[in-house]
């Protein structure tokens, strides 16, 4: 069972939803083995606390579709490890790169007032325009060197009004005091809410998965909005990612998500494109945007056009900063959401002469899983009511969660390579065998796996469609993972 710490993060994380915590439902069995992320923030409590939702979330929609309760499996090292589940990631043996995430720009840097902001360029373009804005070449003392001419509040302004990224690092007790902190800090974990009322629409019970023949459009780009469909994909959904063919891309983190989708480009500046993204979203249950920005809608879907196009469907929505406020457009990542909500101050214990973030992709993860129970909770909430739903999840919203659990992690011990030989599976496809951690949440019965491979963005036609195609299987295609046994390249790099 989850010990008395990871029980208060879970009912903070499901207040309000279908899933309160009780254990008489299902049989939950949690290894308390040791995290291996150190941090004052309780980093492994937290992964546990999410992936137990995000197993009672699966375990709830299997029941009701017929295919009865099932307890579940959590190994706590496992949980944390996920949280860096793209730098465990290998093509044939080699190591994934995710090189851009370390470049000399992506860090703190003192400003005039004393005060410090983190850039974020892990996207050239990002890179580029940011560099030319400091007037600086991509050096760590040039940048240093421009970055004190300049006030923090004036900087991020003026950042922000490029539509380029940089946060100023507060405390969680300054960011609180913000409008924006106090405006986020008011809603729930899970924010689900009706959009159009209508009939209900059962979930069908001729399956042999829990999501089994729910339809997702994923229209997201590096590793929040992907987990969020990728969870979907794992217990059965038929996602079809749909990615910009000329915009920026990170490959690495790309692939990494793509497991059970299939991969389309399209460009919504064509009209033959946006024709067929109506004709997904028409007969779609689920869209999950992750465009940020507005762009969705600037390009001619906003909610009123969803809902034209679909009055049943439920509508995901991810960004970094939450929802209706001023920064609702702002652009950001998880070094940002880190950096404003006090998160990375209370992981450096305060010490600003030694800034540093919690080693692992851990907003953006974690944010993943908690959009992916507000999808089942959407699904059981249109299955009983009706209409159409919609989801919001953040970044700063769960970082702002995680800084009120910062009174130390427990137990840990770093990476080695037994956790290779424990955690890892192969899995055959177009690219190599990849290997990579396997799914953290063991059920009795609806194993997590799946049912594509993984492949780059744009692998498949864009007349794919729905349902199954020549490379599906509805049976794992994973075994256990012969890693150890090659010449192979480990590197344990994370954020």
């Amino acid at each position: 069972m989850l010990n008395n710490r990871q029980r208060e993060i879970y009912q903070w994380l499901g207040q309000g939803s279908h899933f309160d915590y009780d254990p008489s439902n299902y049989s939950e069995r949690i290894l308390q083995t040791p995290g291996y992320i150190d941090s004052d923030v309780e980093v492994n409590n937290i992964a546990v606390a999410a992936m137990t939702l995000w197993a009672n979330a699966v375990a709830r929609i299997a029941d009701t579709r017929g295919l009865g309760k099932q307890g579940f499996t959590i190994d706590q090292r496992h949980a944390s490890l996920m949280l860096n589940s793209a730098v465990l990631h290998f093509q044939n043996g080699i190591q994934f790169s995710v090189g851009p995430v370390r470049e000399k720009l992506n860090n703190f840097y003192a400003t005039q007032d004393d005060k410090h902001v983190f850039f974020q360029g892990s996207y050239q373009t990002l890179r580029e325009k940011l560099l030319a804005f400091l007037d600086c070449p991509n050096s760590e003392a040039r940048i240093q060197a421009a970055t004190a001419g300049f006030n923090a509040r004036d900087l991020d302004n003026q950042v922000a009004e490029l539509g380029l990224c940089a946060a100023i690092l507060h405390t969680r007790e300054e960011w609180l005091s913000t409008d924006i902190g106090r405006s986020i800090a008011q809603k729930p974990m899970l924010d689900v809410s009706s959009m159009h009322h209508g009939a209900p629409v059962p979930l069908s019970k001729s399956v042999k998965r829990p999501l089994e023949n729910i339809r997702v459009v994923d229209l997201t780009k590096v590793v929040a909005g992907p987990n969020i469909s990728h969870q979907l994909a794992e217990q059965g959904a038929d996602v079809i990612h749909c990615r910009h063919p000329y915009q920026d891309h990170t490959i690495p983190f790309q692939i990494e998500a793509s497991y059970g989708k299939k991969n389309i480009f399209l460009d919504f500046s064509r009209s033959n494109d946006k024709a067929l993204l109506q004709d997904l979203i028409r007969t779609a249950d689920v869209v999950v945007d992750g465009l940020g920005a507005g762009g969705f809608s600037h390009a001619g879907f906003s909610k009123e056009a969803l809902l034209a196009l679909n009055p049943n469907l439920i509508y995901v929505q991810i960004n970094c900063y939450d929802f209706d406020h001023a920064w609702e457009h702002r652009k950001g990542w998880e070094q940002l959401a880190q950096t404003v909500s006090g998160l990375a101050y209370l992981h450096s214990k305060g010490d600003v002469n030694n800034l540093k973030l919690i080693p692992a992709f851990f907003n953006d993860y974690l944010t993943g899983y908690l959009g992916a129970c507000g999808v089942v909770e959407a699904l059981l909430n249109r299955a009983e009511h009706g209409g159409a739903w919609n989801v919001r999840v953040s970044l700063v919203k769960t970082a702002m969660m995680a800084a009120r659990f910062a009174t130390g992690n427990g137990k840990h011990d770093p990476i080695g390579t037994h956790d290779l030989e424990t955690y890892l599976q192969d899995e055959d496809s177009g690219i190599g065998v990849l290997t990579r951690l396997r799914p953290p949440i063991d059920f009795d019965v609806t194993k997590s796996f799946s049912g594509r491979p993984a492949s780059y963005p744009g692998t498949d036609p864009q007349d794919i469609g729905w349902g199954e195609d020549a490379l599906y299987s509805d049976l794992p295609r994973h075994r256990k993972s012969q890693l150890l046994d090659r010449n192979y390249i480990f590197n344990p790099i994370s954020i």
